[in-house]
């Protein structure tokens, strides 16, 4: 098979997940064909003599490799065909959506990601007394959880990108430094905390010394 297998991988998932179908034997794929049919039958007529399109047996072992020794390029009219019976406009539409779905990054992660990514990124290393205006700060671990952060004024900063963070691009705060929220998430990398001036602590009762107190107000 001549075609690109990632994408082709991933649209035999996609159909077999529609039609709950994953072919093991022969008897699978007639089943799965006939399925196929039975949906584009729905879909009503094409073409120039207005009628329902249709895939045969043969084709689906080619598209899924079914004989040995196969090395036949399936047409793009073919998976064309096949694009529609799952509800794409054509195959050029769904790799286009595939491919943005290629570049989505999960909002869970295993906790082997996470530490080994987490140790690339420690926020006290962050010299925000040094930060000039106009500056812009990287903040976390892009791509997965991030900020980045324009400096807007002495001490001051606001987000101009993020992923995952707990506030929103836009948002603007006072701070002296960073640091990472001691709770423990099983599959999310962990909040980021910024540490306000003294005049916003007025009237609350923590420290630096214990972050499991500070208010959610201060997460990044």
């Amino acid at each position: 098979m001549k075609n690109p297998p990632a994408e082709l991988c991933k649209f035999r998932k996609a159909i077999e997940d529609e039609f709950k179908v994953h072919p093991e034997t022969k008897q699978d794929y007639i089943t799965l064909a006939h399925k196929i049919n039975e949906k584009l039958k729905t879909l009503g007529g094409r073409g120039e003599y207005n009628k329902a399109e249709s895939i045969s047996e043969e084709t689906i072992y080619k598209v899924w490799e079914y004989r040995k020794n196969n090395e036949a390029i399936v047409s793009p009219k073919t998976l064309g065909i096949l694009a529609r019976s799952i509800d794409y406009l054509s195959w050029g539409d769904f790799i286009e959506k595939y491919k943005l779905k290629s570049n989505e990054i999960p909002e869970s992660f295993t906790p082997e990601l996470i530490e080994t990514v987490s140790a690339f990124f420690n926020p006290e290393l962050i010299d925000v007394p040094h930060i000039k205006k106009d500056e812009e700060v990287h903040i976390g671990w892009s791509p997965y959880k991030y900020a980045i952060l324009r400096c807007i004024g002495e001490y001051e900063f606001a987000i101009i990108e993020e992923k995952n963070m707990y506030n929103k691009k836009g948002f603007t705060f006072l701070t002296t430094g960073f640091h990472l929220s001691p709770e423990k998430k099983e599959f999310s990398f962990p909040d980021i905390i910024f540490e306000p001036f003294y005049d916003d602590l007025e009237d609350e009762h923590w420290t630096l010394s214990d972050l499991t107190t500070i208010p959610k107000k201060y997460y990044l």
